[in-house]
């Protein structure tokens, strides 16, 4: 039944937006964005976003490349190392 409503470039791009937030453990409670748009031949651009609560402290990665979840993992820990794992804890924490 599902399969009628199934969009295989939607499923492609989802795959390395869910791997980024699960990377970073984010959810809604933290300001992280992640938009991965297909292009031609199977290859996806990814733009990642991270911020603290008042939008002080910006961090953000664009990533490209043929596989979505590496692409969503690797822009995940681009951004954990400029820094983006204190400001989830600092938030997790207020």
């Amino acid at each position: 039944m599902l399969a009628s409503i199934h969009d295989a470039d939607t499923a492609f791009t989802v795959q390395c937006e869910r791997k980024f937030l699960e990377t970073l453990n984010g959810g809604c409670e933290i300001p992280i964005a992640g938009f991965a748009e297909k292009g031609a031949a199977d290859s996806l651009f990814f733009r990642g976003f991270v911020a603290d609560a008042d939008g002080s402290k910006r961090l953000s990665v664009e990533k490209t490349g043929t596989e979505p979840e590496l692409i969503g993992q690797e822009a995940a820990r681009e951004l954990l190392d400029q820094g983006a794992k204190q400001i989830i804890q600092e938030l997790r924490h207020d």
